[in-house]
């Protein structure tokens, strides 16, 4: 029985690493600053069309998002509407995932836990997206305003 449940779960794991690599590989990827985050909105809402995505990659207190395993924050577009994303992907996210919880609550914001094509995500829409996006990068994370983040957008243009 433990070995079916394993399997399941390496079959779930493997399956949402396939997706999500479908889903990069036709996105744009590109260098921005934190300044950028309120314009990477915009645009993103600009755009209208479910399933569009804005992830944004980055490394603590001041370090380049790793090549492997970033901690990653996104707006999406989901029903005609956006919201700030917590994905449950990369081991990063999900060793902070309770924090991030915490912290959008002490922001009086609730995070929702969903699940997507296997992906398990926390959600809010509530409030200024953009702000709270800056706050938890700047305050539980250490983004520097000079950090350069990397930028993955997808059904959206994205012109710095």
């Amino acid at each position: 029985m433990q070995q079916q449940t394993i399997f399941v779960l390496v079959g779930l794991a493997v399956l949402a690493a396939i997706i999500l690599w479908i889903q990069f590989r036709s996105a744009r990827d590109h260098q921005v600053a934190f300044e950028d985050i309120p314009r990477i909105f915009d645009r993103l809402v600009e755009a209208k069309r479910d399933g569009s995505f804005a992830v944004l990659l980055f490394g603590r207190d001041g370090a380049a998002p790793a090549k492997v395993d970033a901690l990653n924050v996104q707006f999406s577009l989901q029903e005609g509407r956006v919201g700030l994303d917590w994905v449950l992907v990369a081991p990063l996210n999900v060793a902070a995932q309770r924090d991030v919880a915490a912290f959008l609550r002490r922001q009086g914001a609730t995070a929702r836990r969903r699940e997507e094509n296997g992906v398990k995500y926390l959600r809010t829409e509530e409030g200024d997206l953009v702000r709270l996006c800056q706050s938890l990068l700047r305050e539980q994370f250490g983004v520097t305003a000079n950090q350069r983040l990397r930028l993955i957008a997808s059904d959206f243009t994205w012109r710095p």
